[in-house]
């Protein structure tokens, strides 16, 4: 059973990749060079 949920998950992924790769970078990107702009 749990083989053929992570099979559904992987295909999930990979039919919205778009979608979940985009709203995770803004974020990051933000934080990362205000982190040593504050420090210097």
């Amino acid at each position: 059973m749990d083989l053929i949920v992570r099979l559904f998950l992987r295909l999930g992924a990979l039919f919205e990749p778009p979608v979940a790769p985009q709203p995770v970078p803004v974020p990051v990107r933000n934080r990362h060079p205000r982190l040593p702009v504050d420090r210097r």
